[in-house]
């Protein structure tokens, strides 16, 4: 077999999307050389990439439980984030209410794919570099008073735009080379988004040529995505949340107003900020992400004992059978149950039992056990 055959066999056989994306766009379906077309019910030679776009979205849906394990993992790294940069992390969570365009002027065969990726998992993420460069743009229309005095004429975004974005001295004789104080880190979806096939038909000059409608993939609306931002060590304590809000609040009215990615004219790539009630169980969300990622650090510090008797503790949800019993339970059950007792969480489940006499047997079976 030659080694052609051999990348067509990888190729079909690969659960993995993007692979079939960027490197085998070509039609698989030819045992010999790749080609771009296919012939008709006629006979005449057509675009297969129609047919190899919908192979492509079917293979993404295939692997959606593992993009969606991709994107549980970014969530747990940005918890990560979170805590080893404290004030100096910032989320800017936003919804796409519109499809999402994203690298479309990608090099590949299939022209205007629309879609940017982690190499590893293939979870469609927003580039840090496109965040920043957007907001840069909407910085200079929104924020100059003349587009040729970009660095020196600020009128409402001075002087926090050179220190969010960095200065350029070829533009801005006064300012000196340095980078941007605010580290734009990208857009990572909460969930893997949906895929879906959008068509453009440009039509020929004057009505004459023949019409091909060209297909493309976009990312479905409706789709969470935090945008990170970290503040850099060079600012000071009190700058830091200052900096954070003026960079966090023009993500937000840059991404609502004008968009992002391509054909942002035409109504792709809007957003819109969480609703009150999407605000609340977010910040619930990324709190258990925050508490999980404590507890297993709390849990890589313990003892094996300790360990048992944390999994123990856990999985108890009432106490007053345990104390009641406690003589008929094996070990290390038993020194469990005593340990929890003798703690302040176990003396205040003592000191809430109401003054009865069930509530006096529990406490007498627990002192004759030992406690």
């Amino acid at each position: 077999m030659s080694t052609f055959s051999l990348k067509l066999n990888a190729a079909k056989q690969s659960a993995s999307w993007q692979l079939a994306l960027d490197k085998f766009p070509f039609n698989l379906g030819k045992p010999t050389a790749p080609s771009l077309t296919e012939p008709d019910n006629k006979g005449k030679e057509q675009s297969i990439k129609p047919r190899r776009l919908r192979e492509i979205r079917d293979r993404y849906t295939a692997a959606k439980p593992s993009l969606d394990d991709a994107a549980k993992r970014q969530q747990d790294f940005l918890a990560v984030l979170d805590r080893q940069h404290g004030p100096r992390f910032r989320r800017v969570t936003l919804v796409n209410t519109s499809r999402l365009l994203l690298h479309l002027g990608r090099a590949s065969v299939l022209e205007n794919v629309g879609l940017h990726c982690e190499r590893t998992t293939g979870l469609p993420v927003i580039p840090g570099t496109a965040v920043k460069g957007v907001l840069s743009t909407w910085a200079c229309w929104e924020g100059n008073l003349n587009r040729e005095q970009f660095s020196v004429a600020r009128s409402k975004f001075a002087p926090e735009v050179a220190r969010v974005l960095g200065s350029n001295p070829a533009h801005d004789p006064d300012s000196s080379d340095v980078a941007g104080c605010i580290t734009f880190l990208g857009g990572f979806p909460q969930t893997a988004p949906s895929l879906e096939l959008d068509i453009v038909t440009p039509h020929p000059e004057e009505g004459r040529g023949r019409i091909t409608p060209s297909p493309f993939l976009a990312i479905k609306a409706d789709t969470k995505w935090d945008f990170v931002l970290i503040a850099s060590p060079r600012l000071a304590e009190t700058e830091v949340a200052p900096m954070l809000d003026a960079a966090g609040g023009w993500l937000s009215e840059c991404l609502t107003q004008i968009g992002l990615g391509a054909k942002t004219a035409a109504g792709y790539g809007n957003f819109r900020p969480l609703t009150d009630s999407e605000k609340q169980n977010d910040t619930a969300r990324f709190g258990a992400l925050l508490q999980a990622l404590q507890d297993r650090e709390t849990r890589a510090e313990m003892t094996d004992e300790d360990r048992v008797y944390h999994d123990f503790v856990k999985a108890v949800t009432d106490w007053a059978p345990l104390a009641r019993d406690i003589a008929n339970k094996p070990e290390p059950d038993k020194s469990h149950i005593l340990r929890f007792f003798r703690s302040e969480e176990g003396k205040a489940v003592i000191k809430n039992w109401p003054s009865n006499d069930k509530a006096k047997a529990r406490k007498q079976a627990l002192k004759d056990a030992g406690l």
